[in-house]
């Protein structure tokens, strides 16, 4: 008797495949979830929750910085004021060794606060140029979110710095303040963390990602810069130590937020296509692509010695920036960096040159601080847009016509509003000049279009690494020289000539104002010929072929018409 297994493996094929239709699942049919679409929706995952915790740590560190910088101005001005009526009168000093704000307006004690902030703002910014290279590679090989977590650490440490200094003021003399940098050196400040936030941001972002997640980070930190002064100001109102106390306390909330941001080194690579033909992923000593055509070395770079390592490294250096020598508009576009890094610390001034001028409260001054970074958000996420959307479409502009355009009328808004804030008699001239200056606010967006139209593709990314350079060593010099221009403005001031207290704003409108000269003689690749183009069309309407015909012009080779060439001798039309 043949068994029941038997009998049922001679069934017919069809009749076993119904059987297995209907004890099958209902859902076995739909083909499995794709890898790409897993690996796109953990891509968004991980891009979503990066960008929060960046965001997160842009507006607990730079939204505390912010906040304490006004009380901390005025905890440096109480110091020294006390010091002087010590002097010179201390029947002025109250029971808690206060002196009314009004009276710390004078000379002496404005001439040693501007020299304290001016060198204050020098040893900040120090760490970051000289550790910024350093850094980057050990970001790049040993990761991105420990060097992260390190700044965060130090920047506490010299906040924590800062709030000692102004508390105990009897045993730590206030230019001790200066050793707040110290900190810098564990991360390398300022700088690489905000070089580090830019990595990151474009690890994790797609080609058509970046522009959007940059300008998310951006309006992140001009929330910061609107809206943090105005709160200090407020809370100073009230107590000076107020803003400073929480300032501390937020700050210190970056060190956890830190800890849960993602690492991101290696993911650009992952979701790159491999390159069969390029050099293994893993390979340390492979030199990037904009390096490949450098002269070949002549020493064995590991087994050289010391002078021929720097001799080599050098020559490298050399030949690596000679393109920005190769067109004068490059070298002038790079030379406004340096003078558009010192802006920040101008304005920083003006929260001492405000009280001075015009005998206000530092509470009421942070509105004005405010009012005027406003402006630059409003100016970057509304005017500046609409404005370039508007040349692009209506007026027929060029990209790089419309960057010039846009380059020129901000070189002039600001030069003229920085002129208008140095010799601001009154307020609301002063109010006219920081609304006339924040316009200017996309100069710099702009002349980074312009530099990068006039170098090679592989040059771009040592045309950034140099304008990152220049604007951190201005940012760092520019602290003392323009604190040193305003003594000397408080100098002529004490004859009765209060113009004077404005000297830094109208040195640095000057500056602006020949960039601005020089801006109208900048001529785009072929511009010059465009325009001659465009004027002959304007006298012979029936177009360009009547010119040739009245001058002999007739086929092809030298007779075939106006030529139009580019700068380097090249034929880009007739």
């Amino acid at each position: 008797m043949a068994s029941t297994t038997d009998r049922h493996s001679h069934r017919a094929p069809h009749q076993q495949s119904s059987d297995d239709d209907e004890t099958a699942p209902l859902l076995s049919h739909f083909p499995p979830r794709s890898p790409l679409l897993n690996r796109r929706s953990l891509a968004k995952d991980l891009y979503v929750r990066t960008i929060f915790i960046i965001l997160a740590l842009i507006i607990t560190v730079e939204f505390a910085t912010i906040l304490q910088t006004p009380p901390s101005v005025r905890l440096f001005e109480i110091i020294y004021c006390r010091e002087y009526y010590q002097l010179h009168n201390p029947g002025l000093i109250d029971e808690h060794g206060v002196v009314k704000e009004e009276l710390c307006k004078v000379d002496a004690v404005q001439h040693k606060l501007a020299s304290l902030r001016g060198w204050y703002s020098f040893f900040q910014y120090l760490p970051g140029v000289l550790l910024a290279i350093p850094y980057g590679i050990l970001a790049d090989r040993y990761g991105r979110k420990w060097l992260m977590l390190l700044n965060m650490v130090a920047f506490e440490l010299a906040a924590a710095w800062l709030y000692l200094v102004c508390a105990f003021p009897q045993i730590l003399p206030i230019r001790t303040v200066w050793l707040s940098g110290i900190a810098g050196i564990f991360g390398g400040g300022s700088l690489v963390c905000a070089a580090l936030i830019y990595v990151i941001a474009s690890d994790i972002s797609s080609k058509s990602q970046l522009t959007s997640t940059f300008l998310r980070l951006n309006a992140a930190s001009l929330f910061c810069f609107s809206a943090a002064p105005a709160l200090s100001g407020f809370l100073m109102q009230y107590n000076v130590w107020l803003p400073m106390n929480i300032g501390l306390s937020l700050q210190l909330l970056a060190i956890p937020i830190c800890l849960f941001l993602p690492e991101t080194l290696g993911l650009r690579k992952e979701n790159d296509e491999p390159n069969s033909s390029g050099p293994p992923p893993n390979d340390v000593t492979a030199l990037p692509d904009h390096l490949s055509s450098s002269p070949p070395p002549s020493i064995n770079f590991e087994k050289g010695s010391l002078f021929q390592r720097i001799r080599f490294l050098s020559s490298s250096a050399l030949h690596n920036s000679a393109f920005l020598f190769r067109d004068w508009r490059i070298l002038y576009l790079a030379a406004l960096y340096p003078f558009w890094g010192s802006l920040n610390d101008l304005n920083d001034l003006l929260l001492q040159y405000i009280p001075k001028r015009y005998y206000w409260s530092y509470a009421r001054s942070t509105y004005l601080y405010s009012l005027h970074s406003a402006t630059g958000m409003l100016t970057l996420l509304f005017i500046l847009p609409w404005t370039s959307s508007y040349l692009l479409t209506h007026r027929s502009f060029t990209p790089p016509r419309k960057d010039l355009f846009l380059f020129r009328a901000g070189l002039a808004f600001s030069s003229t509003g920085l002129f208008l804030q140095g010799i601001a008699p009154h307020s609301s001239v002063l109010l006219t000049g920081l609304v006339l200056a924040s316009l200017g606010a996309g100069i710099a967006a702009c002349a980074r279009a312009l530099l990068t139209s006039y170098v090679q593709q592989d040059e771009v990314a040592r045309l950034y690494s140099a304008i990152a350079l220049v604007s951190a060593i201005g940012s760092m010099i520019g602290g003392p020289i323009l604190s040193g221009i305003f003594n000397a403005g408080l100098g002529y001031a004490e004859t009765g000539r209060s113009v004077w207290l404005g000297l830094p704003w109208i040195a640095e409108a000057a500056v602006l104002c020949v960039f601005a000269v020089s801006a109208w003689m900048m001529r785009l690749q072929g511009d010059v010929v465009e325009k001659s183009i465009e004027g002959l069309r304007g006298v012979f309407p029936d177009g360009l072929e009547r010119v040739n015909e009245g001058l002999g012009f007739e086929g092809g080779g030298m007779a075939g018409g106006v030529v139009v060439m580019e700068e380097d001798g090249s034929e880009v039309g007739r």
